[in-house]
């Protein structure tokens, strides 16, 4: 193993491990933190790993962990919009994608304007898994 892979296995675990802090380990929220750091994982390369990026996502969920300020509600409003593009059928989602597409944007631009790293939905999402207590 490289020690470029070395970095990126320890920077997922440190972004899921304050991911789950953050979201207090509450179901579904930890599930769908674990879903979209896999996502966004596997879906980019190690040539996109950047270390101030990850530090700076990480200060934010320490942040929405510590105290129930803007970050705190802005993580439950992304969590949750993520949660609701999961569970809509096929057609709804569609519809869903554009009307999230404003919503991306803006995380994008806090991405840029913070210097941090969190999935904009620039990637199409499904669910591989089945969420343990929902029906």
């Amino acid at each position: 193993m490289t020690t470029s892979n070395l970095h990126v296995r320890h920077s997922y675990r440190r972004l899921y491990r304050h991911g789950l802090r953050a979201v207090q380990y509450s179901v579904p929220r930890r599930y769908v933190v674990r879903d979209e750091l896999r996502q966004a994982f596997r879906s980019s390369s190690a040539k996109d790993f950047d270390r101030e990026k990850i530090d700076a996502t990480v200060a934010f969920l320490q942040s929405a962990t510590k105290e129930t300020g803007t970050a705190n509600k802005i993580l439950k409003n992304l969590i949750h919009a993520w949660w609701w593009e999961w569970t809509l059928g096929e057609e709804e989602r569609d519809l869903r994608r554009n009307c999230l597409q404003y919503f991306n944007i803006t995380i994008k631009m806090l991405n840029e304007s913070m210097g941090m790293c969190l999935p904009d939905g620039r990637v199409s999402r499904t669910r591989a898994t089945a969420i343990p207590g929902t029906a």
